[in-house]
């Protein structure tokens, strides 16, 4: 038998998951300015997942290059446990977080 003893919260999460309907219905009847504006999106998203796979690319070759000229230097300010170049996961989060200006102003 099954147990259908799913709970007020899982009712609601496939409630609001039908929500997604209303996109779709609202695409229906904006008509063709809707229409192009989300075509328009779905176009571009590929253009971004090529420039986003770039930057993927050239993090990594300067994650490589700070490890290799950067990797002997000792912790101290900025440079702490998390922020550095001694292995390349550490060195790949500091040059996304300088890329992406996360924690600009932390000391």
């Amino acid at each position: 038998m099954l147990d259908l003893n799913i709970g007020i919260k899982g009712v609601a999460t496939v409630l609001r998951s039908f929500r997604v309907f209303r996109l779709l219905r609202l695409l229906r009847r904006g008509g063709r300015n809707l229409y192009m504006i989300f075509n328009t999106f779905v176009i571009t998203i590929t253009s971004l997942s090529n420039i986003g796979a770039l930057l993927l690319l050239i993090i990594y070759m300067y994650s490589v290059l700070g490890m290799i000229f950067l990797g002997n230097i000792k912790r101290n300010g900025l440079m702490n446990e998390y922020m550095n170049f001694e292995n390349f996961w550490h060195a790949f989060i500091t040059l996304f977080t300088v890329t992406t200006g996360d924690s600009w102003n932390a000391t």
